[in-house]
């Protein structure tokens, strides 16, 4: 039998706890300065997917739509260099897909094409956050009754 080797978990107690520290420190400040940046599915908004005849060109499709008026988009690839998806906060009109997609059209030498569009809600958005959040406290719950089943009380509140 082969003799085992001996770790000194506890001899390096001092080093995580300290970059540990730092972690959370660096975590708060940047929470404090930058805030949480909450996608479509929490602020609400319109997803226009696109595809072009050939390799976008995401700064001209930027370009393009900030002449359009449509200032506040994101423009990025999506799956593919021709797919594009385009996120547009707070926007609900019912004829978007086609005002954007006559936007795209009017510098372009070639053919676009509308692959979908869909619209959240804030509403949606809340229930989402909501249902998050109870759902972290059922598994918070759920770990500390197991703690306190399986070892002390005392450990889960820990």
């Amino acid at each position: 039998m082969a003799p085992s080797k001996v770790i000194d978990f506890m001899g390096y107690r001092k080093i995580a706890a300290a970059l540990s520290i730092v972690m959370v420190v660096i975590s708060i400040i940047s929470l404090s300065t930058r805030g949480i940046e909450f996608g479509l599915d929490f602020t609400g908004g319109t997803l226009v997917e696109v595809a072009y005849d050939r390799t976008a060109d995401l700064g001209m499709i930027r370009a393009t739509l900030e002449n359009g008026g449509y200032n506040d988009a994101t423009v990025i690839n999506f799956g593919s260099d021709i797919d594009v998806l385009v996120r547009l906060p707070q926007s609900n009109s019912s004829s978007l897909g086609d005002e954007l997609l006559a936007v795209l059209k009017e510098n372009y030498q070639g053919t676009i094409e509308l692959h979908r569009i869909e619209y959240v809600g804030p509403q949606v958005g809340e229930e989402l956050r909501e249902q998050g959040g109870l759902g972290l406290l059922t598994a918070l719950i759920v770990v500390m009754l197991y703690v306190t089943f399986r070892f002390q009380l005392k450990f889960s509140v820990g």
